[in-house]
Protein backbone atom coordinates (compact mmCIF):
# COMPACT_ATOMS: atom_id res chain seq x y z
CA UNK A 1 0.00 0.00 0.00
CA UNK A 2 1.38 3.34 -1.02
CA UNK A 3 0.11 6.56 0.53
CA UNK A 4 1.35 9.95 -0.57
CA UNK A 5 0.78 12.85 1.79
CA UNK A 6 1.14 16.54 1.16
CA UNK A 7 1.92 17.78 4.68
CA UNK A 8 0.68 21.23 3.75
CA UNK A 9 -2.76 20.03 2.67
CA UNK A 10 -5.42 19.15 5.24
CA UNK A 11 -7.41 17.31 2.54
CA UNK A 12 -4.34 15.16 1.73
CA UNK A 13 -3.80 14.32 5.42
CA UNK A 14 -7.49 13.45 5.92
CA UNK A 15 -7.42 11.21 2.81
CA UNK A 16 -4.31 9.45 4.12
CA UNK A 17 -6.07 8.83 7.46
CA UNK A 18 -9.07 7.35 5.59
CA UNK A 19 -6.79 5.13 3.47
CA UNK A 20 -4.89 3.88 6.53
CA UNK A 21 -8.15 3.21 8.39
CA UNK A 22 -9.51 1.26 5.40
CA UNK A 23 -6.26 -0.72 5.21
CA UNK A 24 -6.38 -1.52 8.94
CA UNK A 25 -9.96 -2.78 8.45
CA UNK A 26 -8.78 -5.06 5.62
CA UNK A 27 -5.92 -6.38 7.77
CA UNK A 28 -8.35 -7.09 10.64
CA UNK A 29 -10.61 -8.99 8.23
CA UNK A 30 -7.57 -10.93 6.99
CA UNK A 31 -6.60 -11.78 10.57
CA UNK A 32 -10.10 -13.15 11.22
CA UNK A 33 -10.78 -14.89 7.90
CA UNK A 34 -7.41 -16.33 6.84
CA UNK A 35 -7.03 -19.01 9.56
CA UNK A 36 -10.63 -20.18 9.06
CA UNK A 37 -10.31 -20.29 5.26
CA UNK A 38 -7.05 -22.25 5.45
CA UNK A 39 -8.45 -24.71 8.00
CA UNK A 40 -11.59 -25.29 5.92
CA UNK A 41 -9.47 -25.89 2.82
CA UNK A 42 -7.23 -28.23 4.84
CA UNK A 43 -10.18 -30.24 6.14
CA UNK A 44 -11.50 -30.79 2.61
CA UNK A 45 -8.03 -31.68 1.33
CA UNK A 46 -7.49 -34.18 4.17
CA UNK A 47 -10.95 -35.74 3.57
CA UNK A 48 -9.92 -36.50 0.00
CA UNK A 49 -6.60 -37.90 1.22
CA UNK A 50 -8.27 -40.18 3.72
CA UNK A 51 -10.99 -41.28 1.29
CA UNK A 52 -8.36 -42.51 -1.17
CA UNK A 53 -6.30 -44.25 1.53
CA UNK A 54 -7.39 -47.60 2.87
CA UNK A 55 -6.98 -48.75 6.42
CA UNK A 56 -6.50 -52.36 5.66
CA UNK A 57 -5.53 -54.58 2.77
CA UNK A 58 -6.47 -58.16 3.59
CA UNK A 59 -7.30 -61.58 2.22
CA UNK A 60 -10.89 -62.57 2.96
CA UNK A 61 -11.05 -66.40 3.06
CA UNK A 62 -14.87 -66.37 2.93
CA UNK A 63 -14.83 -64.79 -0.54
CA UNK A 64 -11.38 -65.93 -1.71
CA UNK A 65 -10.39 -62.41 -2.55
CA UNK A 66 -8.10 -59.55 -1.67
CA UNK A 67 -10.11 -56.71 -0.15
CA UNK A 68 -9.70 -53.29 1.36
CA UNK A 69 -11.81 -51.58 3.98
CA UNK A 70 -12.05 -47.80 3.69
CA UNK A 71 -10.84 -45.91 6.72
CA UNK A 72 -13.57 -44.64 9.03
CA UNK A 73 -12.08 -41.20 9.65
CA UNK A 74 -13.85 -37.86 10.00
CA UNK A 75 -12.07 -34.59 9.32
CA UNK A 76 -13.28 -31.19 10.49
CA UNK A 77 -12.07 -27.62 10.72
CA UNK A 78 -12.67 -26.34 14.24
CA UNK A 79 -12.03 -23.05 16.01
CA UNK A 80 -9.79 -23.12 19.07
CA UNK A 81 -8.83 -20.55 21.68
CA UNK A 82 -5.81 -19.62 19.56
CA UNK A 83 -7.18 -19.93 16.03
CA UNK A 84 -8.33 -22.87 13.91
CA UNK A 85 -7.31 -26.50 13.57
CA UNK A 86 -7.78 -29.36 11.13
CA UNK A 87 -8.85 -32.33 13.22
CA UNK A 88 -8.81 -35.96 12.01
CA UNK A 89 -10.69 -38.39 14.27
CA UNK A 90 -11.21 -42.13 14.15
CA UNK A 91 -9.67 -45.36 15.35
CA UNK A 92 -7.71 -45.77 12.12
CA UNK A 93 -6.05 -42.32 11.96
CA UNK A 94 -2.69 -43.50 13.30
CA UNK A 95 -2.68 -46.59 11.08
CA UNK A 96 -3.37 -44.52 7.96
CA UNK A 97 -0.95 -41.73 8.92
CA UNK A 98 1.99 -43.85 10.04
CA UNK A 99 1.26 -47.25 8.48
CA UNK A 100 1.00 -50.69 10.00
CA UNK A 101 3.05 -53.74 9.19
CA UNK A 102 6.55 -54.13 7.82
CA UNK A 103 5.42 -55.69 4.52
CA UNK A 104 4.17 -52.37 3.10
CA UNK A 105 6.50 -50.19 5.17
CA UNK A 106 9.87 -51.86 4.79
CA UNK A 107 11.48 -48.43 4.58
CA UNK A 108 10.20 -47.54 8.05
CA UNK A 109 6.85 -46.16 6.93
CA UNK A 110 6.34 -42.77 5.44
CA UNK A 111 8.87 -40.15 4.57
CA UNK A 112 10.51 -39.46 7.87
CA UNK A 113 13.27 -41.01 9.88
CA UNK A 114 11.84 -42.31 13.12
CA UNK A 115 12.98 -40.21 16.08
CA UNK A 116 14.81 -42.01 18.87
CA UNK A 117 12.42 -43.45 21.44
CA UNK A 118 9.45 -43.64 19.05
CA UNK A 119 8.05 -47.12 18.49
CA UNK A 120 8.61 -48.43 14.96
CA UNK A 121 6.25 -49.99 12.44
CA UNK A 122 5.08 -53.39 13.66
CA UNK A 123 6.33 -52.82 17.21
CA UNK A 124 3.21 -51.26 18.71
CA UNK A 125 -0.06 -52.92 19.70
CA UNK A 126 0.28 -56.68 19.76
CA UNK A 127 3.43 -56.50 17.60
CA UNK A 128 1.92 -58.64 14.83
CA UNK A 129 3.00 -56.07 12.27
CA UNK A 130 6.57 -57.35 12.58
CA UNK A 131 5.39 -60.26 10.42
CA UNK A 132 4.86 -59.85 6.68
CA UNK A 133 1.34 -61.27 7.09
CA UNK A 134 -0.92 -61.71 10.11
CA UNK A 135 -4.55 -62.48 10.82
CA UNK A 136 -7.24 -60.81 12.87
CA UNK A 137 -10.87 -61.58 13.62
CA UNK A 138 -12.30 -65.05 14.03
CA UNK A 139 -14.55 -67.51 12.23
CA UNK A 140 -16.10 -66.10 9.06
CA UNK A 141 -14.78 -62.67 10.05
CA UNK A 142 -11.14 -63.83 10.15
CA UNK A 143 -9.01 -61.77 7.78
CA UNK A 144 -5.39 -62.05 6.71
CA UNK A 145 -3.62 -58.72 6.31
CA UNK A 146 -0.39 -57.22 5.05
CA UNK A 147 -1.00 -54.01 6.98
CA UNK A 148 -1.36 -50.57 5.47
CA UNK A 149 1.11 -48.21 3.82
CA UNK A 150 1.90 -44.99 5.68
CA UNK A 151 -0.02 -42.18 3.96
CA UNK A 152 1.09 -39.04 5.86
CA UNK A 153 -2.22 -37.35 4.96
CA UNK A 154 -1.95 -34.59 7.56
CA UNK A 155 1.65 -33.83 6.61
CA UNK A 156 0.67 -33.37 2.96
CA UNK A 157 -2.36 -31.34 4.05
CA UNK A 158 -0.10 -28.98 6.02
CA UNK A 159 2.18 -28.60 2.97
CA UNK A 160 -0.82 -27.75 0.74
CA UNK A 161 -2.08 -25.21 3.27
CA UNK A 162 1.37 -23.64 3.41
CA UNK A 163 1.45 -23.40 -0.40
CA UNK A 164 -1.92 -21.58 -0.44
CA UNK A 165 -1.39 -18.96 2.27
CA UNK A 166 -0.43 -16.09 -0.04
CA UNK A 167 -3.10 -16.92 -2.63
CA UNK A 168 -5.80 -17.14 0.05
CA UNK A 169 -4.67 -13.93 1.75
CA UNK A 170 -4.74 -12.09 -1.60
CA UNK A 171 -8.25 -13.35 -2.28
CA UNK A 172 -9.47 -12.18 1.13
CA UNK A 173 -7.80 -8.77 0.81
CA UNK A 174 -9.19 -8.11 -2.66
CA UNK A 175 -12.68 -9.46 -1.90
CA UNK A 176 -14.70 -6.37 -1.01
Amino acid sequence: MKITINPLSLVSIEQAIKDITAYRTKLKRLEEELPKALAEFGAEYAKVGYSTTYHNLYWDPSSDGLKTDPANITVTAKPTDKGWQVLAEGEEVCFVEFGAGVFLNADGGGMFERPEGVVGIGEYGQGKGKNNVWAFGSGKNRKITYGTKAANVLYFTAKEIEDRIVETARRILTDD
